[in-house]
This record gives C-alpha cells, sequence and structure tokens, in this order.
C-alpha cells in the first residue's frame, strides 16, 4: 500500500485541475473531498477517482467553469443549477445558500 502526504497531494491535485482550467472553489472543493474520503479509508471514492475526474473534464462532461445560479426559491428552500459543474463544488455552494438563508430567516442553528 502506497501512503501519501495528504497535504502534498491535496495541493497537487488542485493543482493538476487547475492546469486543466477548473475554476479555483472547484478545484479547492474536488481536491479536499477527495483526500477527505481517502482519510477516511474509502479510496474507492476518493484519490482512485482522480484520473477519471481528469478525464471527464477533458472531454466536457464536467464543465470546469459552472455559472451556478438559484433557479427556484422560497423562504425556506432553493433550487441551485450546477451547470454540470462538479458535484463536490455545487454542494458546498448549495450548503452555503441554505446557511445564508437560515441566518436570514432565523430558522434552524446556525
Amino acid at each position: 500500500m502506497k501512503h501519501f502526504d495528504a497535504e502534498r497531494l491535496r495541493a497537487a491535485m488542485r493543482d493538476q485541475l487547475s492546469s486543466l482550467g477548473v475554476v479555483e472553489d472547484g478545484s479547492r472543493h474536488v481536491a479536499d473531498a477527495l483526500i477527505q474520503t481517502s482519510l477516511r479509508g474509502v479510496d474507492s471514492h476518493g484519490i482512485n477517482l482522480f484520473p477519471h475526474y481528469c478525464t471527464v473534464v477533458g472531454t466536457g462532461r464536467i464543465n470546469k467553469n459552472p455559472r451556478m445560479m438559484v433557479v427556484e426559491e422560497s423562504p425556506s428552500v432553493a433550487a441551485l443549477d450546477a451547470d454540470h459543474g462538479f458535484g463536490h463544488h455545487a454542494g458546498a455552494e448549495g450548503m452555503a445558500i441554505a446557511v445564508a438563508k437560515a441566518r436570514k430567516t432565523g430558522v434552524g442553528a446556525v
């Protein structure tokens, strides 16, 4: 079994994604999620997916510069169109929207 320094690998993954044209937030969220998953011992959904992600960015299956936007909204719910970006990035953006809504409405323990 190979062992890698998590912080060095995280930086290398971010650099590689950035070199492929992935936006900074997307690169950060993907690298962070893959490293975190592997550190929990689930490499099949962690760093082992990294080469595949680089491939799908190259083929255009994943939008490297998505224009995420809220397409439906109510006082407590929002629907985010992630524009075919990485799910890691979309999930983080969605949570940021949810936290902002909770703070605005006073709902939830934020």
